[in-house]
């Protein structure tokens, strides 16, 4: 017997009700933690540099890994960690996109010509072949592009990235669900989980706005303080030292 509308409104009141309870609650809890701010200062920061970097010419625009990297520390904040390593996932795919598509006009063209289409696996149409394929295919191009970066620097973050691409498949997998592992509406988040995400992050984002920066060489190299700034939170003191020897990025 179907609930009445009287009825739905009040499970939703009282449902509404206790998400609030709960969701100020977590607010209240992560936004006092240390590593928190580090999560927000690292997602400002690569939201920031970013904005630099960004142009007209990137396909897909970068907007939307930018918009994606505020809303994870919205998550967090929420205890949505499951769900904001699936929007860094997301947002990783994003940024191989913007360095494959952007060198390749007409596989662009193919990709947003059908909205929903699939993985392609006719190699006898190679522009939508190279236009629908799995993740793996545009890492492993900046994988190759970045070779021609002498310094080295950002050879090295793709290959960092991969890694990190790699554990974010493992952790948003619903195998653990498949088997049994418990899913509330809150995730259960300890500090030694909300550290490895905080490390996780910097990984991803850190390493995703140097390729960025190689892959754009004549914005980086004209980069203002402010930017430049948040790009030195990122970056470890040995990719300062290497991105600050002049022969870093794309010819």
């Amino acid at each position: 017997m179907a609930l009445k509308k009287s009825a739905i409104l009040a499970l939703v009141a009282e449902y509404a009700t206790d998400e609030r309870v709960l969701a100020e609650r977590s607010i209240s809890s992560f936004t006092a933690h240390a590593r928190f701010r580090e999560i927000f200062h690292t997602a400002l920061s690569f939201e920031a540099v970013t904005s630099y970097i960004s142009s007209a010419t990137f396909r897909p625009s970068l907007s939307a890994p930018r918009a994606l990297v505020l809303r994870i520390p919205v998550l967090v904040s929420l205890g949505q960690i499951s769900a904001a390593q699936a929007e860094l996932r997301r947002l990783l795919e994003l940024v191989a996109w913007s360095v494959y598509f952007t060198d390749h006009r007409r596989e662009w063209d193919e990709f947003t010509s059908v909205a929903s289409k699939g993985f392609t696996q006719n190699q006898r149409t190679p522009i939508a072949y190279a236009a629908h394929r799995e993740a793996s295919f545009y890492l492993e191009y900046m994988d190759e592009l970045m070779l021609l970066d002498d310094s080295g620097a950002a050879k090295q973050a793709v290959e960092t990235l991969k890694q990190v691409h790699y554990q974010l498949n493992s952790v948003i997998h619903p195998g653990g669900l498949a088997r049994g592992a418990p899913a509330p509406p809150f995730d259960n988040v300890d500090d030694g989980i909300l550290d490895r995400f905080s490390r996780l992050l910097r990984e991803a984002l850190s390493n995703s706005a140097l390729i960025l920066c190689a892959f754009r060489r004549e914005r980086f190299s004209r980069m203002p303080a402010g930017p430049r700034d948040h790009l030195s939170h990122l970056l470890s003191t040995q990719k300062r030292k290497a991105i600050s020897k002049g022969n870093f990025g794309l010819p």
